[in-house]
């Protein structure tokens, strides 16, 4: 049996725990959370290819524009303002097939997986990461 995944907005959003940005919205994710991080705020980050994840408090997520932010449920990151048509731990049982461990977000038409540091992310390897062009 196949099911299509679909989203339907949300209302009331998701408390937000993560940010997701790609290419040049995610070199401006990552400028941000390290002026964020030079301040103390308490934040996780994790990168692939040209995507960049930051985890933390949601007063403490950086705001950036192009950027799509994620609440947890059942165990994955899902887009603030949808919900999928399936109940999330099904969701969850199907994309830990694919993604067995790490952060995962499940975004219309995308499944990405991350392993996130435990600690506060490592503001030299932010820099690094958003010094390289464009992915």
């Amino acid at each position: 049996m196949t099911v299509t995944l679909t989203w339907h907005p949300l209302d009331p959003p998701r408390p937000p725990v993560a940010v997701l940005a790609t290419g040049t919205a995610a070199t401006a994710l990552a400028a941000a959370t390290a002026r964020s991080r030079e301040r103390g705020l308490p934040l996780r980050a994790a990168a692939a290819d040209d995507d960049l994840l930051v985890l933390g408090p949601a007063d403490a997520l950086p705001w950036v524009d192009d950027a799509t932010y994620l609440g947890e449920e059942a165990g994955l990151l899902l887009p603030t303002t949808l919900a999928p048509n399936v109940p999330p731990d099904l969701l969850r049982h199907a994309v830990r097939a694919v993604v067995p461990t790490g952060a995962t977000a499940v975004l219309p038409g995308r499944i990405l997986g991350f392993t996130a540091s435990d600690g506060p992310v490592d503001l030299a390897w932010l820099r690094t990461w958003a010094a390289v062009p464009v992915r």
